[in-house]
């Protein structure tokens, strides 16, 4: 968990310099531009503009600066707002991920005994992404995507695609080719442990659907895809692809721990 507590306070600490840079720059800008204005006598030449035209002088000045408001406002909003907007996004998505995360972990804690244990965001070296949950435990060793998506998915065979206004569209994170990636690379940093136990090399990867009021419809998925409502009875009825030894279990279970205490 400190791992998505972490990405939440570094977009956060993102979010509130760019910020701060944005308007530090601006209020640099309109210093220079007074002090410049004041050095080449500019200032009595507009006040002796104005007073000369009068009306008409006051009149271009207003427009001058509504026209630089006006532009000024639209450069904030197609600049400044939108990225601060997708910082905003992006912390959301985070917390909410982190939410999801909790509640299958509550599951697994009530319904799995003392034999299983599970990582939360292991990050293998040299790779920028992390898992959300992996599972060890006496069938073996599970990689789990946790989704909160909300609205209406489906998923056929690796292909996954959203409902919006009756349309159907590609997703383009996909869930399955995420959690096959990690399941690949879990597996491969895992060999030598396999290959000492003799055990054969196998890593299973699922998605779990975190958030109850999704509508998720599969048909033939390329990995389990597994609801939150029903997350108790798909970890009581876990494939028993082999068995997997104690040793191979506490050996694996050990390397990955060393992985928290590496980074």
């Amino acid at each position: 968990r400190s791992f998505m507590e972490k990405q939440i306070e570094i977009l956060s600490f993102k979010q509130g310099a760019f910020w701060g840079a944005f308007l530090a720059i601006c209020i640099v800008i309109l210093i220079a531009d007074l002090i410049y204005m004041a050095i080449t006598g500019a200032f009595p030449t507009l006040v002796k503009f104005i007073a000369d035209a009068k009306f008409l002088g006051f009149t271009f000045i207003l427009v001058i600066v509504m026209l630089c408001v006006f532009l000024g406002n639209l450069i904030i909003k197609h600049t400044a707002e939108k990225k601060f907007d997708d910082y905003s996004e992006q912390i959301k998505r985070h917390r909410l991920g982190r939410e999801g995360e909790d509640k299958v972990i509550d599951v697994m804690r009530e319904y799995l005994d003392g034999s299983y244990h599970a990582f939360r965001n292991l990050i293998l070296p040299n790779k920028k992404g992390d898992m959300d949950i992996v599972l060890v435990g006496p069938q073996g060793v599970f990689v789990f995507e946790v989704k909160t998506y909300n609205g209406k998915y489906e998923n056929s065979g690796d292909d996954w695609f959203y409902l919006q206004k009756k349309k159907r569209k590609i997703l383009k994170n996909n869930p399955t080719i995420q959690v096959k990636a990690n399941a690949a690379q879990l597996a491969e940093y895992l060999e030598s442990d396999f290959i000492r136990n003799k055990e054969k090399k196998w890593v299973n990867g699922i998605v779990i659907m975190a958030n109850a009021d999704v509508t998720c419809r599969t048909e033939h998925p390329g990995v389990p895809v597994w609801l939150i409502q029903y997350l108790a009875e798909e970890l009581g009825n876990i494939p028993d692809k082999q068995a997997f030894s104690e040793q191979a279990q506490k050996e694996i279970c050990e390397k990955l721990e060393k992985l928290y205490k590496d980074q």
